[in-house]
């Protein structure tokens, strides 16, 4: 049905009749007409008793305010009416003529020529409106977190051990536990069930397209920092995307907030905005919704008086222009070379390794350069694009450790790599700085790769090479991948039956 839907609103949109649509959703008609009403200077008149009904008796409110589906608002071109009604017909749909757009600044809603609700355009969040700006400061902590540097935490003697609690913490650790519960494949749709990507790659019939899809948030990041956390979010899952094969398009968004009235709160509401809006030019992503969630506080929090986290998710959209570019991560053959794209940092700042192996939850947010960051993501569509590349995963949480296990564990391919002299090893495996990506390479395109990289004039780093199973880190045994599997895999439902 939904389908059938998409064809006819399509045909409508491409017709010379049609200024404008809105589906109705959130808040029944009175949402949609509202989201219709682009100006203060024009209104609209609603005719109640014109509206289909499923039954004769239904409350005023009902009526203004249902989120019943399958059903849309058509503004149409006065002299155009007939070539609607001809496409209408055509698919046999039922609709009614039921309002006028006006000059007036009012939305009114009429019954059998009375008013029954007048509502004034400059309240309903038209361009113009005033606004009741909220004061904000910076809360105490986050001057506190400023001052903690690398240097106050000695580096673990055994980085085995730690790589192996790594690899079993629940936020690290596979998930497919939990998804294997319902249907993950969607039909024959989701095109990366058996070709591993960073991000969902979905499938368009019919087409050499395909959408590709992802959802980001670190909630560590925005707690340091919700101005870069949030611009991190989002170039995070521009990141995803690129090294799927696509092009990011756009994103929705999700805002779970405290109380906006406390000024360290609505503090961090404002720094995410600005991140958000910082990345999206960035990366030329449109903002097509979202929602902001206020008062989300436990009783915990309102009793003892504490601020809750901020949680901005990002949902983003790409397009896969040609399905034979899209582009997994999993190590394909022994003996391909392994590259980073990006800086190695000494950096281990709001890391998953510091916060579970050192109990360390404040510290500033990790490496960040928006400009790098869309310098890398330059970088790897053009090798991509030239099919210079055989895999690409990106650098997030757990590091460069845990991404390299996790191009190895599908094909169970290991890596032989050798750490950056200049960086502490444990930052260099388990630090989270942003703007890197690991991909592959066989031999006989390694000068093809280097020329572009450098043309580029990204910092490349030649890391190892693909092995038979091995995980080995400067000569140094890490164990199998056929080993880290099994902790990788099951510790998530050992840690839930306990």
């Amino acid at each position: 049905l939904y389908k059938q839907a998409a064809k006819r609103i399509c045909e409508i949109a491409k017709s010379e009749a049609l200024i404008d649509m809105q589906s109705i959703g959130k808040g029944g008609i009175a949402g949609a007409t509202s989201k219709l009403i682009r100006s203060e200077e024009i209104g609209m008149d609603i005719y109640l008793e014109k509206i289909p009904l499923p039954q004769q008796e239904v409350e005023l409110s009902e009526l203004i305010l249902s989120e019943s589906l399958e059903r849309m608002l058509f503004v149409i071109k006065k002299g155009k009416e007939k070539l609607f009604t001809n496409i209408i017909n055509r698919w046999n749909l039922q609709f009614e003529h039921i309002g006028e757009v006006t000059k007036g600044g009012s939305l009114r809603f009429i019954r059998k020529n009375i008013v029954l609700a007048e509502i004034p355009i400059h309240s309903i969040g038209i361009e113009g409106v005033s606004k009741n700006d909220l004061d904000y400061k910076k809360p105490a902590y986050f001057q506190e977190e400023k001052r903690f540097s690398i240097e106050q935490i000695d580096e673990p003697n055994d980085l085995v051990v730690v790589a192996r609690k790594m690899l079993a913490n629940p936020n690290i650790a596979s998930k497919r536990w939990v998804t294997e519960q319902y249907d993950n494949m969607v039909g024959t749709v989701n095109m990366s069930h058996n070709c591993p990507s960073d991000a969902a790659i979905l499938n368009i019939k019919g087409a050499n397209k395909a959408i590709v899809l992802t959802m980001n948030c670190n909630v560590r990041y925005v707690q340091a920092d919700p101005e870069i956390g949030t611009a991190i979010a989002v170039a995070k899952a521009a990141r995803n995307i690129i090294c799927s094969g696509g092009e990011p398009t756009a994103i929705t968004n999700i805002i779970h907030i405290g109380n906006p009235n406390t000024p360290e709160v609505y503090w961090k509401f404002v720094g995410a905005i600005k991140g958000m809006r910082n990345a999206c030019l960035k990366f030329d992503t449109a903002v097509t919704g979202g929602s902001v969630s206020h008062f989300d506080q436990s009783l915990d929090d309102l009793e003892n008086n504490k601020s809750p986290y901020l949680i901005p998710t990002i949902g983003m959209m790409g397009l896969l222009r040609d399905k034979s570019l899209q582009t997994s991560m999993d190590f394909k053959y022994k003996g391909d070379l392994i590259f980073l794209i990006g800086e190695s940092k000494n950096d281990i700042n709001s890391s998953e390794y510091l916060a579970s192996i050192h109990g360390i939850e404040n510290s500033p947010t990790p490496f960040f350069d928006i400009d790098q960051e869309h310098l890398v993501q330059d970088t790897v569509r053009q090798l991509i694009k030239n099919n210079y590349i055989n895999s690409a995963h990106e650098v997030s949480d757990g590091g460069i450790f845990i991404a390299l296990f996790e191009m190895g564990a599908p094909r169970n391919l290991g890596f032989d790599i050798v750490t950056d002299s200049d960086v502490r090893e444990d930052a260099f495996l388990f630090g989270e700085a942003q703007s890197r990506v690991l991909v592959t390479v066989i031999d006989d395109y390694q000068d093809e790769f280097i020329d572009i990289t450098s043309k580029m004039g990204v910092e490349v780093t030649l890391l190892g090479h693909v092995t038979q199973g091995k995980m080995m880190v400067d000569d140094k045994h890490f164990g199998f991948i056929s080993g880290a599997k099994e902790i990788f895999e099951t510790s998530l439902e050992d840690e839930m039956s306990r």
